[in-house]
């Protein structure tokens, strides 16, 4: 099979795959926004419940938080339990950033939390997000990019049959795990900080790996091989 492409209207989206179809992000999977309990209450902090902060995005896997929080604190609020398997997604604050959680999770108000379903392949869903959900972000007082749960409601997202998904999140797992081999060997180290992405060879490999990502999200490459639409 080889791909045949429409205009799909939207600018960042391009030409895509005949056979994908546009989709409202809440089509196929919800999403809940966290809280941070009163930091003045010592109680509401030190407990046995996960709670994800901008600093525990720094990996692509959360298991342990830096932070946890007391039966108190959630007493009302365990509406917004992120379940093991949850994309997060920070839209507030370093917009942009992705995790998955192997555990049930809280997260506080900067993260916005999908939840897995048959629907999608979450690590293709975790991928394209990090492509799309930043161009419907507008532009705070100083020029920084900003999001909001309506804006992300209002998001579209790209959707390839189920099983193409997972042909393109498989082939994208093995390309960026090689990156960041690159990167480690190369540095000493795979978590790149601000500091690091000064580096021209670190902004060069990254570069590389986001233009591959959207290349792959959006169709332009193709790495599925099977039977259109199947």
């Amino acid at each position: 099979m080889k791909y045949t492409y429409q205009d799909s209207n939207i600018n960042w989206f391009g030409a895509i795959p005949n056979h994908w179809k546009i989709k409202k992000l809440t089509e196929l999977t919800t999403f809940t926004v966290g809280f941070t309990p009163s930091t003045s209450n010592s109680s509401f902090y030190g407990g046995n419940h996960q709670w994800v902060t901008i600093d525990d995005l720094d990996n692509n896997k959360i298991l342990k938080t830096k932070n946890t929080l007391t039966d108190l604190a959630i007493e009302r609020k365990k509406d917004k339990i992120a379940k093991k398997g949850s994309v997060l997604y920070s839209f507030k604050l370093s917009v942009g950033k992705t995790a998955f959680v192997e555990t049930d999770v809280y997260t506080n108000e900067a993260i916005a939390a999908f939840h897995p379903n048959t629907k999608i392949d979450m690590r293709f869903f975790k991928y394209s997000i990090s492509c799309y959900l930043i161009n419907y972000a507008k532009e705070n007082i100083y020029g920084a990019p900003l999001l909001n749960s309506t804006l992300i409601k209002c998001s579209r997202v790209l959707y390839p049959p189920i099983k193409e998904q997972k042909v393109i999140a498989d082939y994208l797992d093995n390309a960026c795990m090689k990156i960041e081999k690159v990167i480690q060997l190369k540095f000493g180290t795979s978590k790149v900080s601000n500091s690091d992405i000064s580096n021209s060879q670190i902004k060069i490999l990254l570069a590389y790996k986001d233009s591959l990502i959207y290349e792959c999200v959006t169709g332009k490459k193709q790495i599925y091989k099977g039977t259109e639409g199947e």
